[in-house]
């Protein structure tokens, strides 16, 4: 018998404010606020709104996603997704078009396992994945932060084509 995945589904004709955990994987296609944790993958759909405190194995988002989330895995930003807020991640994907605007940390290897007894993430008042950044750094022995305040597009306003995947540099 194979196993199957479990999946929880909030729709969009759902609201939900409190504290969500699920052990499997959720789809968000409503608005949901508050705090959630999630051990599997969650997914933001297009249309949705996230506006919470995220701790999850790994992220996908096509919808709008704010808060402080820390992403164990993989965070994908898809060319419809706009993330914002504090960010702590292992991987990071943004599709041309996305959005992200915030602070981010990648988390070193060793910072990347997910701990399902870890405390709950407070809230900040303040489908073919892109090429990651931080992939290269897995051995690193600390995490490393950078800071994002624009749209990721094909040019920059200076004219540099970005449109090859690579990593960006911290910021002093």
């Amino acid at each position: 018998m194979a196993s199957e995945t479990r999946a929880t589904i909030i729709d969009d004709l759902t609201s939900f404010d409190g504290t969500l955990r699920t052990a499997g994987d959720l789809r968000i296609e409503g608005q949901v606020s508050g705090q959630v944790e999630c051990q599997g993958t969650l997914i933001v759909a297009e249309g949705a709104i996230l506006d919470a405190g995220v701790v999850a194995a790994d992220i996908i988002v096509s919808g709008t996603l704010s808060g402080t989330i820390t992403c164990h895995g993989r965070l994908d930003v898809r060319d419809t997704g706009v993330v914002r807020g504090r960010v702590e991640t292992g991987r990071l994907a943004i599709q041309e078009g996305g959005v992200y605007e915030g602070h981010l940390t990648m988390l070193a290897a060793d910072e990347g396992a997910f701990e399902a007894d870890a405390p709950p993430v407070e809230a900040s008042d303040d489908d073919e994945p892109a090429a990651a950044v931080g992939e290269e750094d897995a051995d690193a022995d600390s995490s490393t932060t950078y800071s994002f305040f624009r749209s990721f597009a094909a040019q920059r306003r200076d004219g540099d084509d970005v449109s090859t995947p690579g990593r960006i540099p911290p910021s002093s």
